[in-house]
């Protein structure tokens, strides 16, 4: 579900550049495959047509008009087509090798092609197995605390803007470590360069994982380098298994956490070392 969220985020807050660093290569192949997704999709029913290799009948849903329900519904009730599935995993082979400027290895390539095969074989049902998730089509209907959907499949103009972003290569995915020496400190230069400024950084839960390693002040450090606007917000995400934020939703396990961002970089630099929980409560926006 993550880099369908991150698309989200960016179809939203709508910037100029969005890079998706994460520290594993898979998710940076994983955007890959999304990218040829974007580019061989010219609207919202071509785009999960193509991601989930179920054929789209003609004259069965109106680009402009068709919301997100119209849409699961009817990507529920199509079967998966192998002939369309092998059709479509020719296209993403020749959009990598002549769009893609990025050297793939065959591991590279068998690992788009499992992340295919798992949209094909598992369609809208596809989840996150370890815990208890919602599945991609739930995931897709989601509303929220105002009652409105908001996932960018439920937007034709959303959906454009995306694809021009792709198509121009401005989202841009980078496989580096949060609290490393280089790249979030590239991405730095690159903004400033080009005289950009951060409005949004989105860590998810990593400093989590940078907390129990200790590495986390290096992350802060690796921030404090980046031209950040002065409305700059950090939107965290946290799993309320045992300890629910103070801004949870009843009924959902992850709680979706707003801060600014230079208020909470200097309340470091001043107080030192937080706890998890310091982090992830420290300055937080209500949105309740």
């Amino acid at each position: 579900m993550g880099p369908n969220q991150n698309f989200t985020y960016i179809a939203k807050i709508r910037p100029r550049y969005a890079f998706i660093l994460d520290i594993r290569r898979q998710n940076f192949l994983e955007h890959l495959f999304f990218k040829a997704m974007f580019h061989l999709s010219r609207n919202r029913p071509e785009y999960l047509s193509n991601l989930l290799s179920r054929p789209l009948r003609r004259g069965q849903l109106d680009e402009e008009t068709c919301s997100i329900d119209d849409l699961v519904y009817y990507f529920q009730k199509a079967d998966s087509d192998p002939q369309t599935y092998r059709r479509n995993h020719g296209r993403i082979r020749l959009f990598l090798k002549r769009a893609c400027r990025v050297n793939l290895s065959d591991e590279d390539l068998a690992t788009i092609d499992k992340i295919h095969r798992a949209f094909f074989t598992r369609g809208l049902s596809i989840k996150y197995d370890y815990i208890p998730v919602p599945t991609y089509g739930e995931f897709l209907r989601e509303r929220d605390l105002e009652g409105r959907q908001q996932n960018f499949l439920n937007s034709s103009q959303e959906y454009r803007y995306l694809k021009r972003l792709q198509e121009e290569n401005r989202i841009i995915p980078v496989v580096g470590d949060f609290s490393g020496s280089r790249a979030l400190r590239e991405i730095g230069r690159f903004l400033k360069e080009r005289d950009e400024k951060v409005t949004v950084f989105y860590t998810s839960n990593v400093e989590q994982y940078l907390v129990r390693s200790q590495s986390w002040g290096k992350f802060v450090e690796n921030v404090l380098e980046l031209p950040l606007d002065e409305r700059a917000v950090f939107i965290r995400a946290h799993w309320s298994n045992r300890m629910p934020h103070p801004e949870a939703v009843p009924g959902y396990r992850f709680t979706q956490i707003l801060q600014w961002a230079k208020p909470f970089l200097k309340n470091f630099s001043d107080n030192g070392p937080y706890s998890y929980w310091d982090i992830i409560t420290t300055g937080t926006i209500k949105l309740q």
